[in-house]
């Protein structure tokens, strides 16, 4: 995106003129004027994925259908959506059209309209993924079909094994992209014999030093069938200092020990980096709606990771980018911390600015005060600092 260059911010001019804005946001001082030249697009994906229940039938269709969808995540008017995204390729399969656009002062827009994947084709592609592990007997005799969940494509199983005296019975699922491939599993991944026990799996969970009382139920480790034999006990201080064991997990054909389980403190993990999902629902439970389109701002947290993101108002949507501004109109330092505690707190806006003060929020202006009035940032300014 092509941004304009200014000159030193530490200029006299510049260091009063920032003053004065300064003391005019403080004050809450509105000026009514004019808005930006013209509209700036940003986009924050090069790829969208939009799921239907049917496709379109032509070429045509899937062009309209995409340009609808297209304004609504943008935000541009349906009406402008030819002027900033121009088709470059057009390629149909059964179950998807994919439609690449060239986008003024963007990456280019991969955007797939996707046939929603059924019950009943989820389960198909599943079964032959199964099929092609276990062969159709074994899939036959021991695995039945439960539910298939549209929402994440996952297609649930029950794994079943009887035994003269017992039965194991194991959830098992597989996971399918709209690309209907299979993209993960939890699954029995070969015919598998079961000649241990559920008690001779205690008794050898014992020989390795497993107190007494236990428990045993069946589990897959890495696609084989096991017995996990496990004390059982409330752990104590003692236990975790001794990383005391309290099971087992044993080869539910062999009888070999497949993994040994000991009480062991987690250790705390260090904070994580803010994402920019965390940014944009802060941004979001502000409400800030006073910033023109083609306001950009930059927002570098403290106290955490370094991270840095750039904030811009395109077509009255806030998108929030990884990475540094090169010609911000401002600089905006937020506290880790006081942005976690923000979110979940039950009115955000009241946190900031009860919380706001002591430098852990800072501005830092790079625009005069009239560009800054005119692009709307006494609301922002006035939602964070209040």
């Amino acid at each position: 995106m092509h941004l304009r260059a200014t000159g030193s911010w530490k200029s006299p001019r510049r260091l009063a003129l920032i003053a004065a804005g300064l003391a005019l946001l403080t004050l809450g001082v509105w000026l009514s004027l004019p808005g930006p030249e013209r509209d700036i697009l940003v986009l924050d994906a090069s790829a969208m994925t939009v799921v239907l229940d049917e496709l379109p039938a032509t070429e045509q269709d899937a062009i309209a259908c995409a340009a609808e969808e297209i304004s609504n995540a943008t935000g541009v008017p349906a009406k402008a959506v030819d002027r900033y995204f121009t088709l470059r390729s057009s390629s149909r399969t059964w179950y998807q059209w994919r439609l690449v656009y060239n986008v003024t002062d963007n990456p280019d827009l991969a955007v797939s309209l996707t046939l929603r994947i059924s019950s009943e084709e989820g389960f198909a592609i599943a079964d032959e993924y199964l099929r092609g592990l276990l062969g159709t007997r074994y899939f036959s005799a021991h695995v039945t079909p439960e539910r298939f969940d549209n929402t994440t494509n996952t297609a649930h199983y029950t794994f079943a094994y009887s035994l003269p005296d017992d039965e194991l019975v194991l959830p098992m699922w597989v996971l399918l992209s709209y690309e209907r491939t299979v993209t993960g599993s939890q699954v029995v991944n070969a015919p598998q014999k079961i000649t241990v026990t559920r008690a001779e799996a205690e008794e050898l969970a014992r020989q390795q030093g497993v107190p007494d009382p236990v428990s045993s139920s069946p589990a897959i480790r890495n696609g084989i069938i096991c017995w996990r034999v496990v004390w059982q006990h409330i752990p104590t201080e003692e236990d975790y200092d001794e990383q005391r064991l309290y099971g087992v997990e044993i080869h539910a054909r062999t009888g070999e020990p497949l993994a040994t389980l000991r009480y062991v403190r987690a250790k705390p993990l260090p904070p994580g980096p803010i994402v920019v999902a965390q940014l944009t629902a802060l941004l979001e439970q502000l409400g800030v709606t006073g910033l023109e389109d083609g306001a950009s701002f930059e927002v570098r947290v403290t106290n955490s990771s370094n991270e840095v993101f750039t904030v811009t108002r395109s077509f009255g949507r806030l998108v929030v980018q990884q990475g540094a501004n090169p010609d911000p109109d401002i600089t905006l330092w937020l506290d880790r911390e006081l942005i976690v505690q923000a979110l979940q707190a039950e009115d955000t806006r009241a946190y900031l600015k009860e919380h706001g003060g002591g430098g852990n929020v800072r501005v830092e202006l790079h625009e005069n005060v009239v560009v800054l009035q005119k692009k709307g940032y006494m609301q922002l300014y006035a939602q964070l600092k209040g």
